[in-house]
């Protein structure tokens, strides 16, 4: 998934994925790529987060 999607997905803004990122939470697999697997356990982990 590129950066948009990503973005979209998670429903967070372009500074919250770059913190995600630098934090080591969600890392890309090249500049601006992100596996859909690594994405969809973040959407998991913040989905419990809200609960």
């Amino acid at each position: 998934m590129n950066s948009s999607e990503v973005i979209e997905y998670l429903g967070i803004s372009k500074q919250r994925l770059s913190s995600l990122n630098s934090s080591g939470k969600l890392i890309a697999v090249k500049r601006g790529i992100y596996l859909r697997q690594d994405v969809e356990f973040r959407r998991e982990e913040q989905r419990d987060l809200r609960e």
